[in-house]
């Protein structure tokens, strides 16, 4: 946490945490200027149960590989989704330095569920049978997917037949799948390449190999 302004924000994520309650999570994300990231301070992190090992979401890092801070502030209300079905409603902050680079994000992700439950209880006792669901997802609507670690957020990447352990995978398919992943920019996050290899079994020099493959196509 080099830059000092981003000291103050970890100070507000305890704070927000504590005055907003426990159905927000709080997260700040700090942006090493390789382009690696990680987490400087999180609160109610139970909501996801994420830790100060987990890695972006691909929605923000999608966000940090477009540059969308440069275009605006911050991004508000858009979904997102626990591998587990959970979802929040979540907005970010970009936290740019004097020279208007990204260093950090500040990521608010409200639990609706709560809410909706009470909701519904208050539906039911005024004898509507209506009762507030989850509406679909807009195909063009932003979705945020919470991973608790990479390999998480891979298996939410990669289709699920392609992570089966009893089938072999052959040069081509775990090609398309580095591209896939190198598109979505989690070879950004520190340990990706590791963790990638193992997912597809085979060592790390073979995994830098099949990137520089990759990058020359």
């Amino acid at each position: 946490m080099d830059h000092p302004i981003l000291h103050h924000y970890a100070q507000m994520v305890n704070y927000f945490g504590e005055l907003l309650g426990p159905q927000y999570e709080i997260i700040l994300h700090i942006i090493h200027p390789d382009g690696g990231s990680h987490i400087g301070a999180i609160a109610n992190n139970e909501l996801s149960g994420r830790s100060l090992d987990a890695p972006l979401t691909d929605f923000a890092l999608k966000m940090v590989q477009e540059k969308t801070y440069l275009e605006k502030s911050y991004v508000t209300n858009y979904k997102g989704v626990m591998s587990n079905g959970r979802e929040f409603k979540s907005s970010t902050l970009f936290i740019t330095d004097e020279n208007n680079e990204l260093i950090g994000l500040l990521c608010v992700n409200f639990d609706v569920r709560a809410y909706e439950s009470v909701a519904d209880q208050l539906l039911t006792l005024i004898g509507s049978s209506k009762q507030l669901t989850s509406r679909p997802v807009d195909a063009a609507e932003p979705l945020e997917n919470f991973a608790v670690n990479i390999e998480q957020l891979i298996e939410q990447i990669v289709p699920p037949h392609y992570l089966d352990p009893n089938i072999s995978l052959t040069m081509e398919q775990r090609l398309e799948i580095i591209k896939e992943l190198d598109e979505k920019n989690v070879f950004q996050l520190k340990g990706a390449v590791s963790d990638v290899a193992k997912v597809l079994n085979v060592s790390e020099p073979t995994m830098y190999r099949y990137l520089k493959q990759i990058k020359d196509q």
